[in-house]
């Protein structure tokens, strides 16, 4: 089975993920999708990044400190299938918090389950999965649950901003 890199890589239209991987490259991440620790990527599409601004990937590239901040935010070191958020949700809210990761904390309702996981960037994310779908901090998974063989990726159909960061954050005249 492939890495999670080659599987990024193997994907064709619509759900085409080379601009993520590329920026990857850019500060030296892509290391991480081919390692042997588990690791989930919730990884916005092209046309997430399509979205933004004008010129924005260049605007990216140009601070390198918090672009690798932005990337970090969308990779958490551990593998999460949809599953395993479901299943990680009721545990705790069976109160059985001894077998869970010290990286989640979890809450769950009989049809919506959330979890917090810590992502390499340490800001929390928030997962929450409904009977229809799996959400990151209120995105859309536009595609979930592509297992290789260090992890697991999840196509989203915009890019998650860490506290502080936004498309300003890069592009000055985005206000």
């Amino acid at each position: 089975m492939p890495n999670v890199e080659e599987v990024l890589l193997a994907r064709v239209s619509p759900s085409t993920c080379y601009t993520f991987h590329t920026l990857l490259n850019a500060v030296g991440k892509s290391y991480a999708l081919q390692g042997q620790h588990p690791i989930t990527v919730f990884i916005p599409n092209d046309v997430a990044f399509e979205a933004l601004h004008e010129g924005a990937v260049y605007h990216l590239l140009k601070d390198i400190s918090k672009l690798e901040e932005l990337l970090n935010f969308h990779l958490v070191p551990m593998e999460l299938t949809t599953s395993d958020v479901a299943n990680f949700a009721l545990q705790l809210a069976d109160q059985e918090p001894d077998v869970m990761p010290s990286t989640v904390r979890a809450a769950a309702t009989a049809r919506l389950r959330t979890l917090q996981v810590e992502t390499l960037s340490s800001y929390p994310l928030t997962l929450t999965l409904t009977e229809e779908e799996l959400q990151v901090n209120g995105v859309k998974v536009y595609e979930a649950d592509i297992v290789a063989d260090n992890g697991v990726a999840h196509i989203l159909e915009s890019i998650l901003w860490p506290p502080g960061l936004s498309e300003a954050s890069f592009i000055p005249e985005v206000q």
